[in-house]
């Protein structure tokens, strides 16, 4: 498929996904050509540079094929997820506030292990790294709002709440 064959049925398809619950987000490189949640994640559509749609993940193609061939798709809906408090989680929080301090990384507010969640700069949807270099401390509300983002743009958001813009 081509990028403008997908893109010219783009508007039906998202006002499909809003009406199921999916969030359309901003696509983070060249290469996305659009982005959104779903209840397993984040579906991403990709296109290659001759302008062909090249792959489509986390569960956006078998929703861009229910949509197009007008079937109902069943979403399994997800329990709100209980914070994980498990001895492994809370040793690599301990590492991580040891090397970065107990704040958030993006508005700087003090964290506490209860309070601190876990980030990953690159996320793991963009094939970041579950590694503790890939990691940082983040308040809940941040994580929410730079989850979907690039390393890049969570940098800058972390700038603009410092200086409170």
């Amino acid at each position: 498929m081509r990028d403008n064959d997908f893109m010219q049925q783009w508007p039906a398809f998202r006002a499909w996904l809003q009406e199921n619950g999916c969030q359309i987000l901003e696509p983070t490189n060249p290469y996305e050509v659009v982005r959104f949640t779903t209840p397993d994640g984040i579906g991403i559509v990709y296109r290659k540079e001759g302008g062909r749609i090249s792959k489509m993940t986390g569960c956006s193609q078998s929703l861009f094929w229910a949509w197009k061939e007008g079937r109902k798709f069943e979403f399994a809906m997800r329990t709100p997820r209980e914070k994980r408090r498990d001895k492994k989680r809370d040793q690599l929080i301990q590492k991580i506030a040891k090397r970065d301090g107990w704040s958030c990384m993006f508005c700087g507010n003090t964290l506490d292990r209860e309070t601190a969640t876990i980030e990953h700069i690159v996320a793991l949807a963009s094939r970041g790294m579950e590694h503790i270099a890939n990691m940082t401390l983040a308040c809940e509300d941040c994580n929410k709002q730079v989850g979907h983002m690039s390393a890049r743009q969570k940098f800058e958001h972390a700038l603009k709440r410092r200086r409170g813009e």
